[in-house]
């Protein structure tokens, strides 16, 4: 596929009508900050009506700026309190996107960081259904959340912001994308070539029980955007790893605790933060999830220039 970028000046009068112009044909992702209305200095929810409005029927579009899939009701923070508000039904961006005949949304209905919408697109890009893409944000989200049980916060009307920390604002934000289209729907085969950069190989530790992950890469794997953490970031990104692979039922219901045993970048080690496993049994599957993540430094992000890199988990 190719790629192209296209960006406008701030509060440009006329972004709707250049976008109907290029004609845009498969995937748009979007970039930007935003509110249920639309994106700020950018398109917004009333400029996708009447005649100069684009036709977006043939795209897929993955929203990063906050808010934008909000279609009507929302909360937000002022002075301290919770109150809910409404976006009217002509200016939300959410709608105004669906007027356009757009083929499906991936939008945020709260605060999150736009990486997540790559991630979506990623997995859709890929081959995945747009519901399986749409649920790895969720996977992802569980794993984060870190508790044997998931309880999401829940906004309370004139009560205080409900989040802990700008880390659990990141992780609602995330249980918080959704889905607007068919969920069963694959779009796309899988583009590119080459194998999965994120396969593992499962073996037998030599004593005790349980099982050993292995996986080795190189600098291909980060040209996905699979690498990129939105939780552990202070509310901006960090790098991670991020592997999925089906394991037997049997090997699961033994797992107590799981060691890093070996963790590199060309061969030095990595420090690293937030590992954690996660099983989901689904339709006679079980399915390892697993998850390190690596400190924020704006200098060097953990995984950039790295040509060879390994890791090795011992689950038991």
């Amino acid at each position: 596929f190719s790629n192209r970028r296209w960006a406008h000046p701030e509060d440009a009068p006329d972004v709707a009508s250049r976008l109907a112009e290029i004609r845009p044909e498969g995937v748009l992702s979007a970039w930007g900050h935003g509110m249920p209305d639309g994106v700020d200095h950018g398109m917004s929810g009333a400029s996708l009506t009447g005649q100069e409005a684009p036709d977006l029927s043939a795209c897929l579009y993955f929203s990063g700026p906050c808010y934008c899939g909000v279609p009507a009701g929302w909360f937000r923070n002022v002075q301290g309190k919770i109150v809910r508000e409404s976006v009217a039904p002509e200016e939300s961006f959410l709608l105004g996107l669906l007027r356009t005949r757009v083929a499906a949304v991936f939008a945020g209905l709260d605060p999150d960081r736009g990486e997540t919408n790559h991630h979506e697109r990623e997995h859709v890009l890929l081959g995945s259904t747009l519901g399986a893409a749409s649920k790895a944000t969720y996977d992802d989200v569980v794993i984060a959340r870190r508790t044997k049980k998931l309880e999401l916060i829940r906004y309370e009307v004139g009560k205080g912001r409900p989040h802990a920390d700008v880390r659990e604002t990141m992780i609602m934000g995330g249980a918080c994308r959704a889905l607007f289209g068919l969920p069963d729907w694959a779009p796309y085969a899988r583009a590119g070539a080459g194998s999965d950069p994120f396969e593992v190989r499962l073996r037998k530790p030599r004593k005790g029980k349980g099982f050993v992950v292995d996986w080795e890469g190189d600098d291909y794997f980060m040209k996905f955007w699979m690498p990129v953490d939105v939780f552990n970031g202070g509310g901006g990104w960090t790098h991670r790893l991020r592997f999925k692979t089906e394991v037997p039922l049997d090997k699961a219901k033994e797992i107590r605790s799981l060691e890093v045993e070996i963790l590199t970048k060309d061969g030095k080690p990595l420090e690293h933060v937030n590992t954690t496993a996660g099983f989901e049994h689904w339709g006679g599957k079980v399915l390892l999830h697993l998850t390190v993540a690596f400190p924020r430094n704006e200098q060097d992000r953990a995984l950039f220039n790295g040509k060879e890199f390994r890791a090795r988990f011992r689950l038991h």
